[in-house]
C-alpha cells in the first residue's frame, strides 16, 4: 500500500484563483517529489504567458514529474457578439526522459490522486520534453472533436499573442469528429464493392414464355373417348371380320343342310 502523499496547501488555493478567473495567470503547475519514501505534491509555480510559457518551462526539466493546467479561451461567432469567450482548462502530465525508474515506480500508484487535484479538465495529455502534440493547432484540433457542443471556433486565445484561427472548423451534434479533419482509414465507412462491368455487352435475346399445356374442354375429351371406342385397332378389326364371316358361312351351311332334308322328305324312295 502506498504511504500517503503530502500536498501542498497552496495547490488549492492556486487553483481556486485560476479556476474562478479572480487571477491574471493562465497556468500552474505542481511537482512531485520523492525523499526515501516520502512522496510529496509541491507548487512549482504560475504565469501570465500561457501554452508558450509554460512549454519553454517543461523543455528545461527532463529530470522531473509535473502535472498542471493551462487556460484556454475560444470563442464562436455567438460568443464574439456576446464578448464572453469559452473557458476551457487543458491538463497535462509531464514525465521528463530522464526521470529515474524508482521515482516512476513511485508516482505511478499516485497518478489517480494526483489527478483529482485539478477537478476540472477538458483535455488532457502524457507528454515529456519534446511536447509531442501539445501545441496550438494540435490542441484546437482536440477541442473541437471532443466538444459535446454544436461550435463553429473562429479563434483560440492560449496567452498573450497566441492567438490561432481554425479557419472555421465545425462540428456536428453527437459526431465528435470535426468536418475538416481526417478520418482514419480504420474508422471510414466501407464502400459498397462495385464489380468491374467489361467494355461491351452483347444484347441478350427477349426470354421466351414457357409453353402452356393445351387444356381441352370436356365435351372435347368424351368425343376423343367416343372415337376411341368406335374405332379399335386394326387387328381388333380384321378378327371381328373374320369371325363374321364363319358365322355367316356356319349360317349358309345349316341352312344348306335343312334344304336337304325338307327335299328328302318331299321325294321319298320308291321303295318304300
Amino acid at each position: 500500500m502506498a504511504n500517503k502523499m503530502k500536498i501542498d496547501p497552496q495547490i488549492a488555493e492556486t487553483w481556486e484563483k485560476l479556476s474562478k478567473g479572480k487571477t491574471e495567470a493562465n497556468w500552474m503547475a505542481v511537482e512531485f517529489k520523492k525523499q526515501n519514501k516520502d512522496t510529496a505534491l509541491e507548487l512549482m509555480g504560475q504565469g501570465e504567458g500561457g501554452l508558450d510559457e509554460i512549454s519553454k518551462t517543461l523543455k528545461q526539466v527532463p529530470e522531473k514529474v509535473i502535472f498542471g493546467v493551462v487556460k484556454v479561451k475560444f470563442s464562436d461567432e455567438m460568443a464574439t457578439q456576446k464578448g464572453s469567450p469559452y473557458v476551457k482548462f487543458i491538463y497535462f502530465r509531464f514525465l521528463g526522459s530522464k526521470v529515474s525508474v524508482m521515482t516512476r515506480g513511485f508516482v505511478t500508484p499516485r497518478l489517480g490522486s494526483i489527478d483529482e487535484v485539478f477537478p476540472v479538465k477538458h483535455l488532457s495529455y502524457d507528454i515529456d520534453e519534446n511536447l509531442t502534440k501539445f501545441d496550438q493547432k494540435s490542441i484546437a484540433s482536440d477541442f473541437l472533436r471532443v466538444s459535446d457542443n454544436k461550435v463553429e471556433a473562429s479563434t483560440f486565445d492560449f496567452g498573450p499573442n497566441q492567438v490561432y484561427q481554425s479557419q472555421n472548423q465545425k462540428i456536428v451534434n453527437n459526431n465528435k469528429q470535426p468536418k475538416n479533419d481526417y478520418v482514419p482509414k480504420n474508422k471510414q465507412k466501407d464502400k459498397p464493392k462495385v464489380e468491374p462491368q467489361p467494355d461491351y455487352q452483347p444484347p441478350q435475346p427477349d426470354p421466351q414464355p414457357d409453353p402452356q399445356p393445351d387444356i381441352a374442354n370436356d365435351d372435347d375429351k368424351e368425343d376423343q373417348n367416343e372415337n376411341n371406342e368406335e374405332a379399335p385397332p386394326e387387328d381388333q378389326y380384321e378378327a371381328q371380320q373374320e369371325l363374321q364371316q364363319e358365322e355367316e358361312q356356319q349360317q349358309q351351311d345349316n341352312n344348306d343342310n335343312d334344304n336337304d332334308n325338307i327335299d328328302n322328305n318331299d321325294n321319298p324312295n320308291e321303295d318304300d
